[in-house]
């Protein structure tokens, strides 16, 4: 796992993210959230939001809006579309085994990272752990249900892995590569994205590279094979691009007593993403954690 060429096997996934796409997907949620949230429920929020089912359902427009947003960007930047991101729906079912064999592995860890947390500090309850203890509705069981194990899963896992840790990766094997390299590649990419019938791409007004470096005159096409690759992360930028991430998905969680448990949660997410290229593990994983520890929260509740 952390060989210095443990993740150079793995799947690259070339794309153009930069940090304005990263940073709109927030937005989005937010503005989607604050808007929704506005429309169905003018009334006066209450203290525990998450005890009426509007706040819910106003998140889970939210995370669908994001979502939606994401499947653009995913179109528009990564390479391959869908299947270079790990999101075609052929590598569902292997992409719930490896989620699965992921969560059994990772979860004794996690589970005993905190409780050893606990015997040093007092790990508060989760909002929504107390919403369903104090507010035991089927209305709003069902609610939490679906957004910890469906929508949580499935909107977190697309930004923090898929945008976040894929923009991170790119973005250090550039740096590596330089950036005129990167440039390069833009008209590299529209190369590979054209269709195979076209005998030349129009680069509009950047001359296609050659494998020296330098452009051809404008009125001279550059054959596929002159064409440079996007550049991939190696291991290095891509454990970087991980433990960033983790970081960065433990923290907005808004609970630093809950580090201890959502950053090694967090790393064992990423190092899947990078090692299977397949998003759907690291949503099965994530959806199994978050039904794991509702169950055990219910049971202990009762």
């Amino acid at each position: 796992m952390f060989a210095a060429d443990g993740l150079q096997p793995a799947p690259a996934r070339p794309n153009r993210l930069v940090l304005s796409d990263v940073i709109l997907v927030l937005a989005i949620y937010l503005l989607v959230m604050v808007v929704t949230a506005h429309v169905i429920d003018p009334v006066k929020m209450p203290k525990d939001p998450f005890s009426i089912p509007q706040p819910i359902i106003a998140d889970l427009i939210a995370r669908l809006g994001a979502v939606l947003f994401m499947l653009y960007l995913i179109k528009e930047r990564f390479s391959g579309g869908a299947a270079g991101f790990g999101l075609r729906l052929g590598k569902l079912p292997f992409g719930i085994l490896c989620g699965i064999l992921g969560i059994v592995v990772a979860l004794p860890v996690v589970m005993m990272v905190g409780i050893l947390s606990t015997l040093f500090k007092k790990v508060p309850v989760h909002p929504l752990i107390t919403v369903l203890r104090d507010h035991p509705s089927v209305e709003i069981r069902v609610l939490i249900t679906i957004s910890a194990c469906v929508a949580a899963p499935i909107s977190e896992e697309m930004f923090f892995r898929g945008m976040l840790q894929s923009f991170l990766a790119q973005h250090f094997a550039n740096q590596r590569t330089g950036w005129h390299r990167w440039r390069l590649n833009s008209a590299a990419w529209r190369q590979h994205e054209a269709p195979a019938t076209h005998g030349s791409t129009d680069y509009g007004n950047s001359p296609a590279p050659t494998e020296a470096g330098l452009p051809l005159p404008e009125d001279q096409a550059a054959p596929a094979s002159a064409m440079l690759p996007p550049p991939a992360a190696n291991t290095r930028e891509r454990w970087l691009a991980i433990l960033i991430t983790a970081a960065v998905f433990a923290l907005l969680h808004g609970q630093i007593a809950w580090l201890p448990v959502l950053f090694p949660l967090a790393v064992g997410l990423g190092w899947v993403y990078e090692r299977t290229g397949n998003i759907w593990s690291d949503i099965t994983m994530h959806a199994a954690f978050n039904a794991v520890s509702l169950t055990v929260n219910m049971l202990h509740l009762h």
